[in-house]
């Protein structure tokens, strides 16, 4: 139930970790529920607290939350020192906070004499949750998310360009939420010039949200299309990024960001690096099959997600998301983490993560 309170965040809450949290009564009853709903907002224990209506009914209780509650003074209060002081008996935390500044919630809780409880058997679900923040934390870079529409044989669009639509409606749905929960979509310059795409989340709950968008472009060329694009016609210019390795200086169209070429390709690593200082915690990949596969080479990937359509193209008709990319023996295939697949529609999600 935290976990399912904590997605409500998704999207909203970055640079800081979407959580949840729920609040039992003595008798394991339901008291609250709550999650972190924007970021410079209350925390989740607090917004879990706030909502009880009869505050004595906590006494004795049990708190559950996804993440460790923080123990520094931020934009809000210490949450570990407002749990400590409540006269609760048991409390349970799916994942340790990786914040050296921000972590120690679970000494400060025993200190005050709770019972703590690490639920590690719940610690995957809770690391998921929070996988853009925990990145962030390790890497200091973006979580970057591969996101592919194919069909059953992996062709995500015909040779002539021409890929609307190959997944159902209920897939292309979910991939607007999916936008909304990423601070940036990514594609390569190709995508750009062939869809002229908006790249925005129509789903609802992200209405009034800008997102960025990053041209992965060595040319530079996207530059002089950009003005007339549909990208400026639900956002500012200001939240558009093209990387280059050209040095262009400023522009009135868009950001730049210059990085070097490794060999033929941009270092988009580095590229990354920047967009982190710059705010980007988390980015979304619709690129296609050559701005996949320098992403997959290069180790890039943090989660990749397959939306598999029950249609067959052919690879003579067709492109495969992993068209550019190949490995020299079969000890060097790019290994993945366990699969999740959910049935959408008429087609089959498959979800994992990659292993660095």
């Amino acid at each position: 139930m935290a976990i399912e309170e904590g997605k409500k965040g998704l999207g909203f809450v970055a640079p800081n970790p979407a959580v949840g949290c729920v609040f039992l009564d003595s008798e394991n009853k339901l008291l609250s529920k709550g999650y972190h709903r924007q970021y410079g907002k209350d925390h989740a224990e607090v917004d879990a607290y706030q909502s009880i209506k009869d505050k004595n009914k906590v006494d004795g209780g049990s708190v559950f939350v996804t993440l460790e509650p923080c123990a520094h003074q931020g934009k809000t209060p210490p949450c570990a020192q407002m749990l400590a002081g409540l006269p609760i008996k048991k409390f349970y935390y799916g994942v340790k906070d990786p914040n050296p500044v921000a972590a120690h919630g679970e000494r400060v809780l025993k200190a005050a004499g709770k019972e703590v409880i690490h639920l590690k058997e719940m610690e995957s679900q809770c690391e998921e949750l929070a996988e853009i923040f925990l990145h962030n934390q390790k890497y200091q870079r973006p979580f970057v998310h591969v996101k592919i529409g194919a069909t059953l044989d992996g062709q995500i669009s015909l040779k002539s360009g021409d890929s609307q639509w190959i997944t159902c409606q209920e897939s292309r749905d979910f991939v607007q939420t999916l936008r909304g929960q990423y601070d940036a979509v990514l594609v390569g310059r190709k995508t750009f010039e062939v869809d002229n795409p908006r790249l925005n989340s129509r789903d609802p709950i992200f209405k009034d949200k800008q997102n960025h968008i990053v041209i992965v472009d060595s040319e530079g060329k996207s530059l002089s299309q950009l003005e007339k694009s549909q990208l400026l016609t639900v956002r500012s210019k200001e939240r558009v990024w093209i990387v280059t390795d050209k040095k262009m200086g400023t522009t009135s169209s868009a950001q730049v960001i210059s990085v070097e070429k490794q060999g033929k390709t941009l270092d988009l690593e580095k590229a990354f690096f920047e967009l982190y200082k710059k705010g980007v915690t988390s980015i979304l990949v619709e690129g296609g099959a050559y701005t996949i596969s320098r992403l997959l080479e290069k180790q890039l990937v943090q989660r990749l997600s397959v939306f598999i359509a029950p249609r067959i193209m052919g690879a003579k008709s067709g492109i495969s998301w992993t068209n550019d990319l190949s490995v020299s023996n079969l000890n060097s295939m790019i290994q993945t983490g366990p699969l999740r697949a959910t049935q959408i529609g008429s087609d089959i999600f498959i979800t994992t993560i990659l292993k660095s």
